[in-house]
């Protein structure tokens, strides 16, 4: 077998081994004898010594639980800066300006700095603010799919997203009866899943990671990464770890490729979105420098925005003292809208109405307005396009200042929340 046909059976036999734990010691219930077991378990070992892979889950290792008191800080080498972006495919085609580039997922979770020595993973960072992220190593210990292990043997380190998939947080979300409490999005269990303090909490939540960025690959070793981004994914994914869904493409392709992901969306298992664009040739993307504010190396594609109607139930009202909602500009805090829950893929248009739109109902449903939410991809605080009784279609939004609550340490946010991501209030 070729080095990616053994990784794929070693993530076969990973899983086959712990289900059929899980069924003989939770379930009572036996899916294989033990001579099957012994005989797969023997094959994993060798498989694991002969490819230097081994994954978290992977029932030869043995991953202690840990509490903690507090996430230590760490700052980056090297600052994590934001990419500019456009919703333009014709601007996604001329920013390539004759050069090809890879287009790949832009997943929506936490974006996670690893760095491996010796062959094993010796730390892993949040992104934070760009500048200073947390470490969470023994929690990245208990991903699905990281490799603890691997051929490298220099210096490596690395970025990508922790994310968990739409399956896995309808499930956990199943389990909650109170419908308060369930979690609003699974961008926000998964940052509350990585940043625990307790590591067994984490491994409950099945936390992905998919790499995306080869940052640095110490230099003279053996085998190490070429000069361009899809020969970096190669050597990330011949040392076992998932990489992002990625296509070179140029000027004549890129639309077409784009267009394929754009039937992807509905479908897909794993929060996006939109697209990053990277040109191929690193050194190239590296000369470009960078604005202020973003590299000129890579650039975002969001999804065209989503519009879809819903009912303004009622005005919550700081001053609780009542009064007609009022189109912005006029001076004052109106207070929070409150709107029937719509259904909106963080993807936006692309993805049709797969995902919840996340408003606060309430219980006034006698003559109510209407208006219709959109935003950047995002649910969150978006303008509110109104359709009174009178027809007149004006555009409405909340003034006022947003009102800041706070989330617990698991991820739930309640509330609505602004296309910066960050929370309105209730």
């Amino acid at each position: 077998m070729v080095q990616s046909e053994k990784k794929e059976r070693i993530k076969y036999l990973v899983a086959t081994l712990n289900e059929a734990s899980r069924a003989y010691y939770a379930e009572d219930r036996e899916v294989m004898s033990n001579r099957e077991y012994d005989a797969l378990y023997d094959e994993l070992q060798a498989l694991e010594r002969e490819t230097g892979i081994v994954l978290a889950q992977s029932p030869t290792v043995s991953v202690g639980y840990e509490a903690v008191d507090d996430l230590p800080k760490e700052r980056h080498e090297s600052p994590m800066l934001s990419l500019d972006k456009t919703k333009s495919r014709e601007a996604l085609r001329d920013w390539l300006q004759g050069h090809p580039a890879v287009l790949s997922w832009k997943l929506d979770g936490l974006t996670i700095v690893l760095t491996y020595r010796g062959g094993k993973l010796e730390k892993a960072v949040t992104r934070g603010n760009g500048e200073i992220g947390e470490v969470i190593t023994n929690n990245a210990k208990t991903f699905v799919n990281l490799p603890l292990e691997i051929p490298f043997k220099g210096e490596l380190v690395l970025r990508g997203e922790a994310v968990i998939s739409y399956s896995d947080f309808e499930k956990i979300n199943a389990g909650i009866e109170d419908v308060d409490a369930k979690y609003k999005n699974p961008r926000n269990l998964c940052s509350g899943s990585v940043r625990q303090l307790n590591n067994e909490i984490t491994a409950r939540r099945n936390v992905r990671f998919y790499a995306f960025t080869l940052v640095s690959a110490e230099a003279g070793e053996a085998g190490g990464p070429g000069g361009l981004m899809t020969e970096q994914f190669r050597f990330l994914e011949e040392q076992g770890f998932e990489v992002v869904e990625h296509y070179l493409v140029t000027e004549e392709s890129i639309p077409d490729t784009v267009e394929l992901f754009e039937k992807k969306i509905e479908d897909y298992d794993i929060p996006s979105d939109g697209l990053v664009l990277t040109y191929d040739d690193i050194a190239y993307g590296q000369s470009l420098g960078r604005t202020a504010k973003f590299p000129r190396h890579s650039i975002a594609f969001k999804w065209a925005d989503e519009l879809r109607e819903t009912i303004l139930k009622e005005m919550d009202r700081p001053d609780q003292s009542g009064g007609d909602l009022r189109a912005c500009g006029t001076g004052g805090d109106h207070g929070q809208p409150r709107l029937r829950p719509q259904y909106q893929h963080p993807a936006g248009a692309a993805a049709g109405n797969r995902r919840p739109y996340h408003g606060v109902q309430s219980e006034h449903d006698h003559s109510p307005d209407c208006g219709e939410p959109y935003g950047e991809g995002h649910a969150g605080q978006k303008p509110v396009r109104s359709c009174r009784g009178s027809g007149a279609a004006r555009r409405w939004r909340h003034c006022g200042n947003p009102r800041p609550q706070s989330g617990d340490d698991t991820g739930h946010m309640p509330g609505m929340r602004r296309k910066d991501g960050n929370p309105t209030g209730k």
